[in-house]
């Protein structure tokens, strides 16, 4: 009898340290579950940050954009910069915008917002957003059109300059991005 009591209390022990054990592993699982589901949000949240933040930029160059149209429609040509050279076109002391800190123009009225290093996200932080006008190749007295980032220009169609993006692609809108 006395060795049944003691097989019994053996059972038991192994039984509640089972039931410990498997407790033990359901509550880790659910931390790690919690732990990949706030990296998952985290690092959606700063994709949509970056994305309002390229917004105020497409926003802020738009005004812009409308000059640079104006001036060839006026002079027959894109604004005067050498080819390798771009002109900023705002104080990058004045608060310009609230992630934007200035805009650059190109060569073949490229347009260029940078970020701001102190506002933006890091991920943005120092980065530079192209936007380049797209002229129909046959027919250059068409309207013009603009090409933001690295997205294709199209047949028949020239963007006249080189895309200088650096924004890191999967931040870009679907709008700037190559295809």
């Amino acid at each position: 009898m006395n060795k049944l009591r003691q097989n019994s209390v053996q059972l038991i022990i192994v039984t509640d340290l089972s039931q410990t054990l498997r407790s033990t592993l359901e509550i880790g699982a659910v931390i790690a579950i919690l732990i990949a589901i706030t990296g998952l949000a985290a690092s959606d949240a700063d994709r949509h940050f970056a994305k309002s933040q390229i917004a105020e930029a497409l926003i802020i160059t738009s005004t812009t954009r409308y000059d640079i149209i104006a001036y060839r429609a006026e002079h027959g040509e894109w604004p005067k910069i050498g080819a390798d050279e771009s002109k900023p076109l705002t104080d990058t002391a004045k608060n310009f915008g609230r992630y934007v800190s200035h805009l650059e123009l190109g060569a073949e009225g490229k347009l260029t917002a940078v970020f701001d290093g102190d506002r933006s996200i890091e991920a943005l932080r120092g980065q530079r957003l192209t936007l380049r006008p797209v002229v129909v190749t046959a027919n250059p007295s068409a309207p013009v059109s603009w090409v933001c980032g690295q997205h294709p220009v199209g047949d028949g169609r020239n963007a006249g300059s080189n895309d200088d993006t650096t924004v890191d692609p999967h931040l870009l809108p679907s709008i700037c991005r190559g295809h």
